[in-house]
Formats: structure tokens, C-alpha cells, sequence
């Protein structure tokens, strides 16, 4: 489902992060297996070289399994409770807003989808396929920028958690469904339209990408909680531009035929009152997981 990743231009081997710090599958000798060599000019065998003391760090974890503690602590926040609703709201079926929505659709399929495909389909597949694109736009690669493609997979994760709370309550259909002439290129996914999970995830990206950017915090001495961190010239610069790339992610799932409008800017808006949990001002005395790799990821941009 991933592996399509690495043929948009092969940004870090997207396909392979957070599989840890392993590496790709290695063969192994059927007659010699690495295992029964000795120590080179011993008779010594390697599987006696033991690490007793070994550990598993948190660089160990795979950037998608940390992701997953995460949302695990975020889940446990109550965050339902505190995103009562999405801008804009569904427009009521068969209303002139809906038509109008669905004249745009088709004009887009018409004039737009055939130009469109290759970045349609090279952002179709769960939220690592979002990724890739911001990647290219920041030269970035998992081995450069481990913490911020771990703030990647945990905007991937929580914008598929709220998304899914608030497209369960809509139950809207897919425009494909109201106007099956649309056709989109791709199977239509099996979840409703509202608010679009893509433009969730694509704006989550950009921003916990733009708040990397800042100058990380520095607690004052006596200070209870550590200070946001700082704007930067990289971030004031860089932030447009992913934002402009979270919007033309979502806008070509329009181009498809898969979102309206309505479920592109919705996504966006819970994007941003996810991001505003996730990154409270003033910060809380201790820590989450989030803001601890976010510190990380502002180190990683400031060296």
C-alpha cells in the first residue's frame, strides 16, 4: 500500500520509515548463514558475541509505532469534548450550496483531472503517500530528520482519529454518490465525505512541519513551564508553502471526484483545532509525547 511511495523521486525511502533503525531485507547464505560465522581469524563464533546490557531507546521505535503512542496519549485527552464542531458546516443535501459544489466538481473533472492524475494517484494511499511530497518540498529524509517524520506520522494518525470521529456523525455521501457521472479515477473510499481525512492530515503536516521550523523553546530559569518556540525566518518563509501544498493535496481529491469542497475546508479547520490541543499556549508543566518529539524536530532545524 506504501510502497509507491519511493517512486516520487525516492524522498528518503518514505516506504521504509518507521520500520526502525533496522534496514531493507537482506539476503542470507542458505549454506552459510551469517549466524554459524566465526570471528574473523578465530575459531571464535559470532553468535557468542553477546550485548547483556542491551536496551530498547526511544530511537528505536519506528517512527509509525511512535506515532501510535501518541495518538494513544491524545486519545485519552477528552479532545472530543473540546472540538464541537467544523467550519464550514455540511451544506444540507440538495441545497443550492451542495449544487453548487457539485457544478464545481464537474467542472474540475472536465477541465482539470486529466493534468491532475499523476499527483491524484500519487497521493491516494493512507497517509504516507501524503507525506512524500513534503519531504521533496524540504529535502528532508527520515535519516536527516528522524523527529520530524515522527511529527509526520503522528499528524498522519490523529488527522485519521478526528476525522473519522466527525465523518462518522455527518454520514455524508461521496460526491461520486449524488452525481455517479463524476466517476472517479480511483475506488472511492469506504468511509463518508466529511470533513475530508486528506485535508485533514495534509494541514496537520504543515503545520507541526512550519512549528519545527521555530527556534526551540528555553525554560528562564525558575520559569514553570517552558516558552513556545520562537518564529524564524525558515518558518515565516516555509510556512506558506506548506500550507499552499496541504491545499492543493486536498484540492486534488476534489479534482477526483472523492470531496467536495466543503469536506476540503472542514478537514483544514480541524487541522488547526487539532494542532491548538496538540500545541497549547502557554504549554502545559510537563510534557506530552507530541511536544517532547516537536522540541526534538526544532533541534534538528536549528543545527
Amino acid at each position: 500500500m506504501v510502497g509507491n511511495v519511493g517512486n516520487v523521486g525516492n524522498v528518503g525511502n518514505i516506504g521504509n520509515v518507521g520500520a526502525g533503525p533496522g534496514h531493507a531485507a537482506l539476503p542470507d547464505r542458505i549454506d552459510l548463514p551469517f549466524v554459524a560465522e566465526t570471528v574473523a581469524g578465530t575459531a571464535a563464533p559470532v553468535a557468542g558475541i553477546l550485548v547483556p546490557e542491551a536496551q530498547w531507546g526511544s530511537r528505536d521505535w519506528g517512527a509509525e509505532w511512535w506515532a501510535w503512542l501518541a495518538l494513544l496519549e491524545f486519545a485519552g485527552t477528552g479532545w472530543q469534548r473540546r472540538i464541537a464542531r467544523l467550519e464550514p458546516a455540511m451544506p444540507a443535501p440538495g441545497s443550492a450550496a451542495e449544487k453548487k459544489e457539485l457544478d464545481d466538481l464537474v467542472a474540475m473533472a472536465q477541465d482539470e483531472r486529466a493534468d491532475a492524475l499523476g499527483e491524484i494517484l500519487a497521493q491516494n494511499a493512507f497517509y504516507t503517500d501524503i507525506m512524500a511530497p513534503f519531504a521533496a518540498l524540504l529535502r528532508i529524509s527520515p535519516s536527516t530528520h528522524p523527529a520530524s517524520f515522527r511529527l509526520l506520522h503522528i499528524a498522519g494518525l490523529l488527522g485519521i482519529l478526528t476525522s473519522m470521529h466527525f465523518k462518522q456523525a455527518s454520514r455524508r455521501p461521496r460526491p461520486s454518490q449524488v452525481c455517479p457521472a463524476l466517476l472517479p479515477p480511483l475506488p472511492v473510499p469506504g468511509h463518508p465525505a466529511y470533513p475530508s481525512g486528506h485535508a485533514t492530515q495534509a494541514m496537520l503536516m504543515a503545520l507541526c512541519l512550519e512549528e519545527a521550523m521555530k527556534a526551540p523553546p528555553v525554560r528562564p530559569e525558575g520559569a514553570e513551564r517552558p516558552p513556545r518556540g520562537a518564529e524564524t525566518a525558515r518558518s515565516r518563509r516555509m510556512g506558506p508553502l506548506l500550507a499552499t501544498l496541504a491545499m492543493r493535496i486536498a484540492r486534488n481529491r476534489e479534482i477526483a471526484g472523492l470531496h467536495f469542497p466543503s469536506d476540503s475546508a472542514a478537514g483544514r479547520d480541524l487541522a488547526r483545532q487539532v494542532f491548538a490541543l496538540l500545541n497549547p499556549d502557554p504549554p502545559p508543566a510537563q510534557p506530552t509525547l507530541f511536544l517532547a518529539t516537536l522540541e526534538k524536530a526544532q533541534q534538528e532545524w536549528a543545527s
